[in-house]
C-alpha cells in the first residue's frame, strides 16, 4: 500500500472518490493506492484545509472491500505527519451519524485517539414545507438590499468577517471549534467554500452588512452553516433573517428544484432557531453531528 500527497495535475484521477467541489477548495489531498490482481488502485482517500492552527478533515473514504486493512489509519497518519511539520495544534473533524452512515465510524475514531467535543442533532425538512411559512413572514421584512453572496464584493466580505469577530463574548475564537462552526477564522478569500448563489445577506440603508445566512452543498442536500444579525440585536426579530432567508429559499428553488433538502446543525444557535421557525411543524431529526479533535 502506497499513502501519498495528491499534486494539482494528478487530482483529476481521484476526482469520483471525493464529493462535488472537494478537489477544488480543499489544499491537501491524500491518497492511498493498493495493487489488486495486479493492477494499481486507488482505494483511499483524504482531504483536508487548515484554519488557523487546526488541520480539518474535511473528507476521507476507504473503498467498502479494502476496509478494515489499516488505509483510513494510514490516510490520518499521513495528515498527522504533515500538520506536525505545519507546526499546527490539533487535527478536528465532524461527522454525522445518520441510519445510512457506516456504524463503525465512533470506533474508528476512537482508536486513532480523536478526542470527542460534543455532540447535536441536525434537522431536516424538504424545501417545499418552507414556503407558506415564509409568505405570511414576507409583510415584515425591512426595507434595505438582499443580495446574494456572489454579487456583493470583497470589500463588503472584509466587513462581514470584521464583523463577526467583533461580536464579542459567546463568539471568541476558539482553536477547539472548526471554522464552519463559528465563523471567525474566515479570510476574505475563504467565502469559496459557501455556495455564493444561495447564501445571502442583507445590506442596510447605509450600506453595512446587517445580517447573512451561508449555505453550503452537502451530500444530503444544502447545509445551513451560519447565520446571523450584525447591526443591533432587535434585527434578529425585526424580519430581516426572514428576508435572507426569503433570497437563500428562491435560489435554492431556482438551482436545485423542490426535491432538496434543507439541513441545521444546533451547534448554531440562531441556525437552529430560523430553521426550526420556516419548518412549520415538518421539523425531524436527521442524524447527529459528531465534533472530534487530536491534540498535536
Amino acid at each position: 500500500m502506497n499513502i501519498f500527497l495528491v499534486s494539482d495535475e494528478e487530482r483529476a484521477a481521484v476526482m469520483d472518490m471525493l464529493p462535488e467541489g472537494v478537489a477544488e477548495e480543499e489544499p491537501v489531498l491524500f491518497c492511498a493506492t493498493e495493487e489488486v490482481e495486479g493492477e494499481l488502485r486507488t482505494v483511499g482517500i483524504l482531504s483536508a484545509t487548515m484554519e488557523g492552527n487546526s488541520w480539518y478533515i474535511t473528507h476521507i473514504a476507504v473503498e467498502k472491500d479494502m476496509r478494515r486493512k489499516g488505509i483510513g489509519r494510514a490516510l490520518v497518519s499521513g495528515l498527522v505527519n504533515m500538520a506536525r511539520g505545519s507546526l499546527a495544534d490539533e487535527i478536528c473533524l465532524e461527522y454525522c451519524l445518520d441510519p445510512n452512515a457506516d456504524p463503525a465510524a465512533d470506533a474508528f475514531f476512537d482508536a486513532l485517539k480523536f478526542t470527542e467535543v460534543q455532540r447535536s442533532n441536525i434537522y431536516s425538512i424538504p424545501v417545499l414545507y418552507v414556503e407558506s411559512r415564509l409568505q405570511n413572514l414576507l409583510a415584515d421584512i425591512p426595507e434595505g438590499n438582499y443580495k446574494c453572496l456572489k454579487d456583493i464584493p470583497g470589500s463588503l466580505w472584509a466587513q462581514l468577517r470584521q464583523d463577526l469577530t467583533a461580536l464579542g463574548e459567546g463568539y471568541t475564537p476558539s482553536p477547539k471549534t472548526p471554522l464552519k462552526n463559528q465563523m471567525l477564522y474566515i479570510d476574505p478569500g475563504d467565502r469559496r467554500r459557501y455556495d455564493g448563489e444561495i447564501s445571502s445577506v442583507f445590506l442596510a440603508k447605509n450600506g453595512n452588512v446587517g445580517g447573512c445566512i451561508l449555505m453550503s452543498e452537502r451530500k444530503q442536500g444544502i447545509s445551513v452553516d451560519y447565520v446571523c444579525t450584525l447591526l443591533d440585536d432587535t434585527l434578529e426579530y425585526s424580519g430581516a433573517l426572514t428576508g435572507i432567508f426569503w433570497l437563500s429559499y428562491q435560489k435554492i428553488l431556482e438551482k436545485y428544484g423542490d426535491n432538496v433538502k434543507l439541513f441545521a446543525n444546533t451547534q448554531n444557535v440562531m441556525s437552529e432557531r430560523l430553521f426550526l421557525k420556516f419548518a412549520a411543524g415538518k421539523k425531524a431529526v436527521y442524524g447527529v453531528s459528531v465534533e472530534r479533535e487530536m491534540a498535536l
